[in-house]
């Protein structure tokens, strides 16, 4: 897609080749220039803001789409905003799109409550409007947006729903139905039969896909005998060490990554796969002994030395990754903790001393603000780091804090009641403020514990399995609107138990029956049950959503467009 935007423009200035688009030139309402010929309702941004059914229905309307600039000086302007980069482009995408599904959230927890009678927020059970339609449902949403958990909705729609807040309204026809403990529809369990056979079907499948592999490396290697193969390496150095010919849309990684219909498609092209290693060296410390000194016998060419040097310079991702370990120095990192800590704690102590009209800084009373937190908070913490001690925190978010110290402020709405706080802290013993810390982790060790079998057993439930499954948190993170999580509670966002506070986690168990997990598409190593997938195919089928209509057999010049704009 970004290669699409890119001729474009070129053919507009009438240059050779692609040429690099100002998008925030375009975005800042410069009549000179736009582009025309978009699908309706699609604004021009930066591709990576898109989702998949947009990205289509641009490729699908590629022919009519055309760059129109009237003034080609102004592209050599100084005086234009300095366009942002990707990552910053995407980092301010997420956190409006959080602020905004916040505010939707909010807003639903209002209108719900107002429709039982009640003042105060409620947490909505999307899970029963969905079950039932015709008796739980919401007048006043914008034309074409259905009723869902705002974590379903992009940008557009959530702003659309903000614009019309007034006149949204919950209609309950018959209240019962959320008294009711569950309507969430079982999945069909596994029987243990069932559970055998998948379990003993993926694992020869696995094997027979590592075995290849092992096999292609030896060829690579000039061996006939079956080489372990270095995952970590090939993932580190993908300019010398590569694959060829796993099927399309695949990536190389270890087996253990697949789930069967991958591990299939590998086998039944295995004739095909080729491994390339263009730098024999960077290998030789995982083979044997005697491959290995083969190997070093050899010795890199001149040109790899020189290239290998260069690249040890840049950056390390020639360096083995025992290399890297023996680099490390736990006293060196201690050091460094320890001094941000204080430096964070310090900062800390300095604005609560500055909120209260202090010239002297004040020890922090965090249990207060933890049990408080509408009376007691901090602004200008960096985006996704919570207020808590120093002491929880890891030197990547310590750091960010410190950066951020001139934005942090303390919000203190009861002075005297922190005053009164800080004296009684002074006051006790230090036993006992000891022993009052160690049972108040033990406390937070315990929630901890209990929230993530939680969420375990409802990622278990969305993947179809009929036990608990470890959540794999990072990858959720990384791979935003794959798993959706919905009936969380009110201001508590889903993250690892490690990063919640205690209040929250509190709350997230006294909602335990309203949290659901729902996969919307597989991400790299996630494994579901062949039944929930048969079942999910079958109920898109049956049913398309108005999200994402039906779209026409694209040519082959634009399925290559597609998969190039999915890549990127």
């Amino acid at each position: 897609m970004f290669l699409f935007f890119f001729f474009l423009k070129a053919e507009a200035i009438k240059a050779k080749g692609r040429v690099s688009i100002p998008y925030s030139l375009f975005q800042s309402g410069v009549e000179d220039l736009n582009v025309k010929g978009l699908p309706e309702g699609v604004p021009f941004r930066r591709p990576s803001t898109y989702g998949i059914p947009r990205l289509e229905r641009i490729l699908l309307a590629k022919e009519k789409i055309h760059f129109v600039i009237k003034r080609k000086e102004i592209l050599n302007s100084t005086d234009v905003p300095v366009d942002k980069t990707a990552t910053g482009e995407k980092e301010e995408w997420h956190g409006k799109v959080t602020k905004l599904r916040k505010i939707v959230d909010q807003l639903f927890c209002k209108k719900f409550a107002k429709a039982l009678g009640s003042t105060e927020p409620k947490v909505v059970p999307y899970k029963k409007f969905e079950a039932h339609p015709s008796d739980l449902y919401v007048e006043g949403l914008p034309e074409n947006i259905p009723f869902r958990s705002p974590s379903w909705y992009g940008i557009p729609c959530l702003e659309q729903i903000i614009q019309v807040s007034k006149r949204i309204k919950f209609v309950i026809k018959r209240p019962e139905l959320l008294t009711l403990t569950s309507t969430r529809v079982t999945q069909p369990r596994l029987n243990s039969t069932e559970k055998e056979d998948w379990n003993a079907k993926i694992t020869n499948l696995r094997n027979q896909v590592e075995e290849i592999f092992s096999k292609k490396f030896a060829q690579a290697l000039g061996t006939s005998e079956t080489v372990k193969v270095p995952y970590s390496l090939f993932e580190s150095n993908p300019t010398y060490l590569c694959v060829e010919g796993l099927p399309e849309g695949i990536p190389f990684r270890s087996p253990t990554w697949f789930g069967i219909p991958r591990l299939e498609r590998i086998i039944r092209a295995s004739d095909k796969i080729k491994f390339v290693i263009k730098k024999p060296e960077l290998v030789a410390s995982c083979l044997p002994r005697k491959l290995a000194s083969k190997i070093n016998q050899k010795g890199p060419t001149k040109a790899q030395t020189t290239n290998t040097q260069t690249n040890s310079q840049t950056n390390g991702s020639n360096i083995s990754f025992k290399a890297q370990e023996k680099d490390f120095s736990f006293q060196v990192w201690n050091e460094k903790i320890s001094v941000l800590k204080q430096k964070v704690e310090d900062l800390f102590n300095e604005k609560c001393g500055e909120a209260l009209g202090l010239s002297e800084p004040v020890q922090v009373p965090f249990s207060l603000f933890e049990s408080f937190p509408e009376l007691f908070y901090v602004e200008g913490l960096p985006e996704g780091v919570p207020f808590r001690q120093p002491s929880t925190f890891g030197i990547p978010r310590l750091e960010k804090i410190l950066r951020n110290k001139s934005k942090i402020k303390f919000i203190i709405k009861k002075p005297k009641m922190l005053e009164a706080a800080i004296k009684e802290s002074s006051a006790r013993s230090p036993q006992n403020d000891e022993s009052e810390r160690l049972s108040k982790a033990e406390m937070a060790k315990q929630l901890r514990e209990q929230v993530n079998d939680l969420f375990s057993q409802k990622f278990g439930e969305a993947t179809g399995m009929n036990f608990p499954v470890k959540v794999p948190y990072r990858k959720i993170t990384a791979n935003p609107g794959c798993v959706v999580v919905e009936g969380m509670p009110l201001g508590v966002e889903f993250k690892a138990p490690s990063y919640l506070e205690i209040n929250s986690m509190k709350k997230i168990l006294e909602s335990a029956e309203l949290i659901k997990f729902t996969v919307t598409r597989p991400f790299p190593g996630l494994v579901i049950n062949n039944h929930l997938m048969e079942e999910a195919e079958a109920e898109a089928e049956a049913s398309p959503t108005a999200a994402a209509p039906a779209l026409p057999e694209a040519s082959g010049s634009e399925k290559s467009l597609l998969g190039l704009s999915r890549a990127v």
